[in-house]
């Protein structure tokens, strides 16, 4: 007997469901063990290229590859869980200059929206997504605190020079993507773009700026505004 599940269930799966449901698979179909003749079989139906992206991957995988970009994005599995690596992805990346450089993002997983920012990132040349010290160099792959990931995933358009914008946990609920933070360098991009949000307690509506009261006093804005940021400081 096979069990489908189309590509709209998929879609209006939880996160975590569908999660655990990829790792759970991926880990039975590595097993040695031999599958009882009465196992009901799977089948999801894997989806098609995303919208309007120009690299090939698939949304129901647990991994994401840029080559063109040298970026490989890959969520942490149960087993990784367990072998004491925080829940999250690994970004991988490699400069094509022979450095290359991996670090786990906590929280995060290979989502919609997470897709959408990558996408508008790349669109406008914010490719790389690590810098010389940033992540630090003890959050990197093989050094004392990469078991402890990072909360937040930055973009630049070189390794050399400063972050642009960051998703980061402290502003967002990971997986779910609630700001963008724009470096404060930006500010005057920001007002010509945006107005000034005025009114505490509440979330931040399309068309709105706020500043951090704490940290590195940057800026925010609602995700649907990046690309509009982006136009405007490429153009």
């Amino acid at each position: 007997m096979s069990i489908v599940i189309t590509e709209l269930e998929l879609l209006n799966m939880p996160e975590d469901l569908l999660r655990d449901l990829r790792t759970y698979l991926k880990e039975q179909r590595t097993s040695e063990k031999l599958v009882p003749e009465n196992t009901q079989n799977v089948s999801i139906t894997p989806y098609e290229n995303i919208g309007n992206s120009d690299v090939s991957s698939i949304r129901n995988s647990e991994v994401w590859e840029f080559a063109e970009h040298n970026i490989r994005i890959s969520e942490i599995t149960r087993k990784d869980e367990l072998n004491g690596l925080p829940k999250g992805i690994e970004i991988q990346q490699s400069s094509g200059e022979g450095e290359s450089h991996h670090y786990i993002a906590n929280k995060w997983l290979l989502s919609e929206e997470l897709r959408n920012v990558l996408d508008t990132a790349f669109k406008y040349g914010f490719t790389k997504l690590w810098r010389e010290g940033h992540p630090r160099h003890a959050f990197l792959d093989g050094n004392s605190k990469y078991k402890s990931g990072v909360k937040h995933i930055s973009f630049s358009r070189s390794h050399h020079e400063k972050w642009t914008f960051a998703i980061d946990i402290d502003n967002s609920r990971a997986p779910d993507i609630k700001v963008i933070v724009v470096e404060k360098s930006l500010f005057e991009d920001l007002m010509k773009l945006f107005i000034e949000k005025t009114s505490p307690g509440k979330s931040l509506s399309p068309g709105e700026w706020f500043q951090e009261k704490g940290g590195g006093q940057n800026y925010k804005i609602h995700p649907s505004d990046l690309e509009t940021l982006l136009r405007e400081i490429t153009k």
